[in-house]
């Protein structure tokens, strides 16, 4: 649920991130990695169009002045070639640090409070981090969990992605009957699992992210450059 106002979400920090530097000030970095997703515009649905979606990871990285910052990393997933690149380089579009206190019209890594969907998923993946630290044993060993993406085709191209499946050489019936059993609509799109479509994926009118089953926010094993495996 997202904060009333950004007032609110300003005095969440200040109980939360400032009085553990105030208390804190020379605290090591925390282990590992939290990681969320935000979702772009007011519709919550099972499937998310893809390009409606930000990767949001949150990890501690110590200054060379000693002081810890809490770097906040946005990336805007995307398909490149078969596979879905959910982090890197090329994917990054937003760089804040949650240590610096938000502020309203705030700028560069400062976050501008008025953001409060950021802000508060940002103040909670902290949070998570934070209570990982308690346990972390398990941490090390927890990978991250992504959606599983859903490619949306015009209805004729699935009807002929499925067809195609049948007449294939090698045994494909099976996977032909999975992906009409499987296949859903959405938006006027017929959707089918994107890691069974291979070549043809690019074809794909819109992609989807399904949030169902996935933890909210996940404290993950990652090194602390938050680098983020890639997953199709």
């Amino acid at each position: 649920m997202i904060a009333t106002n950004d007032n609110e979400l300003r005095r969440r920090w200040r109980r939360q991130v400032s009085s553990r530097s105030i208390y804190c000030p020379g605290r090591a970095p925390r282990e590992g990695v939290a990681l969320g997703f935000l979702i772009d515009g007011w519709r919550r649905d099972e499937l998310v169009e893809l390009r409606r979606l930000t990767t949001i990871v949150l990890f501690d990285e110590r200054a060379a002045n000693g002081r810890t910052s809490i770097r906040v990393l946005g990336y805007r997933p995307e398909l490149v070639g078969q596979e879905i690149l959910w982090t890197g380089p090329q994917a990054l579009r937003l760089r804040k640090d949650l240590a610096l206190p938000p502020r309203p019209l705030a700028t560069g890594r400062r976050l501008d409070s008025r953001r409060r969907d950021l802000l508060e998923l940002a103040l909670r993946l902290d949070h998570r981090l934070s209570q990982a630290q308690r346990r972390l044993e398990r941490l090390r060993h927890t990978e991250p969990r992504f959606p599983r993406v859903w490619a949306g085709f015009r209805p004729s191209v699935a009807d002929q992605l499925i067809s195609d499946a049948e007449q294939s050489p090698g045994n494909q019936l099976d996977l032909a009957s999975l992906l009409a059993k499987l296949r859903r609509e959405q938006d006027g799109l017929s959707l089918l699992p994107a890691d069974w479509i291979g070549d043809d994926l690019p074809r794909a009118t819109a992609l989807f992210a399904e949030q169902s089953g996935l933890p909210a926010r996940q404290a993950i094993n990652a090194a602390c450059d938050g680098r983020v495996p890639v997953s199709a």
